[in-house]
Protein backbone atom coordinates (compact mmCIF):
# COMPACT_ATOMS: atom_id res chain seq x y z
CA UNK A 1 0.00 0.00 0.00
CA UNK A 2 1.84 3.22 -1.25
CA UNK A 3 1.18 6.55 0.79
CA UNK A 4 -0.10 9.36 -1.22
CA UNK A 5 1.64 12.82 -0.29
CA UNK A 6 -0.73 15.53 0.34
CA UNK A 7 0.76 19.24 0.04
CA UNK A 8 -1.59 22.41 1.61
CA UNK A 9 -4.01 23.45 -1.18
CA UNK A 10 -1.93 26.70 -2.93
CA UNK A 11 -2.91 29.43 -5.41
CA UNK A 12 -0.81 31.06 -7.93
CA UNK A 13 -0.85 34.88 -6.23
CA UNK A 14 -2.46 36.54 -9.33
CA UNK A 15 -5.58 33.93 -8.67
CA UNK A 16 -5.61 34.54 -4.73
CA UNK A 17 -6.34 38.12 -4.82
CA UNK A 18 -8.33 38.10 -7.98
CA UNK A 19 -10.71 35.77 -5.09
CA UNK A 20 -10.28 37.96 -2.03
CA UNK A 21 -10.52 41.35 -3.61
CA UNK A 22 -11.29 43.26 -7.02
CA UNK A 23 -10.46 43.86 -10.28
CA UNK A 24 -8.15 47.72 -10.61
CA UNK A 25 -7.53 48.51 -14.15
CA UNK A 26 -5.62 45.89 -15.41
CA UNK A 27 -3.80 44.62 -11.52
CA UNK A 28 -5.89 42.87 -8.82
CA UNK A 29 -5.63 44.39 -5.38
CA UNK A 30 -6.94 43.19 -1.82
CA UNK A 31 -10.15 45.31 -0.90
CA UNK A 32 -9.14 46.83 2.49
CA UNK A 33 -11.65 46.95 5.48
CA UNK A 34 -12.86 50.22 5.57
CA UNK A 35 -13.77 51.70 9.23
CA UNK A 36 -16.99 53.46 9.51
CA UNK A 37 -16.25 57.08 9.69
CA UNK A 38 -18.26 59.44 11.67
CA UNK A 39 -20.64 61.18 9.47
CA UNK A 40 -22.04 63.59 12.07
CA UNK A 41 -21.02 64.77 15.06
CA UNK A 42 -23.26 66.77 16.98
CA UNK A 43 -22.45 68.36 19.80
CA UNK A 44 -26.28 69.00 22.42
CA UNK A 45 -26.48 72.75 24.52
CA UNK A 46 -28.73 74.55 26.19
CA UNK A 47 -30.02 77.48 24.12
CA UNK A 48 -30.31 79.62 27.48
CA UNK A 49 -27.03 79.16 28.36
CA UNK A 50 -24.98 77.23 26.01
CA UNK A 51 -23.83 74.50 28.62
CA UNK A 52 -23.83 70.99 27.42
CA UNK A 53 -27.16 68.72 28.12
CA UNK A 54 -26.23 65.72 29.80
CA UNK A 55 -28.31 62.31 28.74
CA UNK A 56 -29.39 63.91 25.77
CA UNK A 57 -30.43 60.79 23.00
CA UNK A 58 -30.27 60.94 18.78
CA UNK A 59 -31.89 59.08 16.38
CA UNK A 60 -31.13 59.44 12.87
CA UNK A 61 -32.34 57.77 9.12
CA UNK A 62 -30.43 58.09 5.73
CA UNK A 63 -27.43 56.51 4.32
CA UNK A 64 -27.39 55.08 8.09
CA UNK A 65 -30.52 54.61 10.51
CA UNK A 66 -30.23 54.58 13.94
CA UNK A 67 -29.64 56.07 17.26
CA UNK A 68 -28.84 56.00 20.78
CA UNK A 69 -27.55 57.77 23.90
CA UNK A 70 -24.93 60.67 23.32
CA UNK A 71 -21.68 60.24 25.64
CA UNK A 72 -21.86 63.62 27.49
CA UNK A 73 -23.49 66.10 25.25
CA UNK A 74 -21.72 64.62 22.26
CA UNK A 75 -23.26 62.28 19.79
CA UNK A 76 -21.51 60.92 17.21
CA UNK A 77 -23.60 59.61 13.78
CA UNK A 78 -21.67 57.14 11.81
CA UNK A 79 -22.04 56.42 7.87
CA UNK A 80 -21.04 57.20 4.65
CA UNK A 81 -21.99 60.40 2.63
CA UNK A 82 -25.56 61.61 1.88
CA UNK A 83 -28.30 63.42 3.39
CA UNK A 84 -29.05 62.23 7.06
CA UNK A 85 -32.38 63.20 9.26
CA UNK A 86 -31.82 63.76 12.95
CA UNK A 87 -33.89 63.97 16.10
CA UNK A 88 -32.52 64.80 19.43
CA UNK A 89 -33.98 64.33 22.22
CA UNK A 90 -32.91 65.17 26.56
CA UNK A 91 -35.44 65.27 29.51
CA UNK A 92 -36.40 68.47 30.04
CA UNK A 93 -35.95 69.71 26.62
CA UNK A 94 -38.57 70.52 23.17
CA UNK A 95 -36.65 67.82 20.94
CA UNK A 96 -34.62 69.01 17.93
CA UNK A 97 -34.67 68.27 14.30
CA UNK A 98 -31.88 68.89 11.34
CA UNK A 99 -31.22 67.73 8.22
CA UNK A 100 -27.31 67.20 7.44
CA UNK A 101 -25.41 66.79 4.67
CA UNK A 102 -22.38 65.06 4.11
CA UNK A 103 -20.13 65.15 1.32
CA UNK A 104 -17.45 63.17 0.35
CA UNK A 105 -16.78 59.84 -1.85
CA UNK A 106 -18.31 56.56 -2.37
CA UNK A 107 -16.25 53.07 -1.51
CA UNK A 108 -14.11 52.20 -4.68
CA UNK A 109 -13.13 49.03 -5.90
CA UNK A 110 -9.97 48.97 -3.85
CA UNK A 111 -9.89 51.87 -1.85
CA UNK A 112 -12.44 52.97 1.32
CA UNK A 113 -14.33 55.99 0.97
CA UNK A 114 -13.77 58.91 2.37
CA UNK A 115 -16.25 61.32 4.62
CA UNK A 116 -16.07 65.37 5.40
CA UNK A 117 -17.43 64.95 9.07
CA UNK A 118 -20.11 67.85 9.50
CA UNK A 119 -19.59 69.37 13.29
CA UNK A 120 -23.32 70.40 14.25
CA UNK A 121 -24.20 72.61 17.39
CA UNK A 122 -27.54 71.65 18.31
CA UNK A 123 -29.48 74.37 20.73
CA UNK A 124 -32.50 72.27 22.78
CA UNK A 125 -34.80 74.92 24.42
CA UNK A 126 -36.02 73.78 27.88
CA UNK A 127 -39.62 72.51 27.90
CA UNK A 128 -41.78 74.40 29.66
Amino acid sequence: MSRRRTEPFALPLRAALLLLGAACGDEACLVPPCALPAAVVLSVRDSASAAPVAGAEATFTGPMTGGGPCGGATCVVPGPPGTYEIDVRAPGYRPAHRQVVVAGTAAAACTCGAVETRQVVVSLARAE
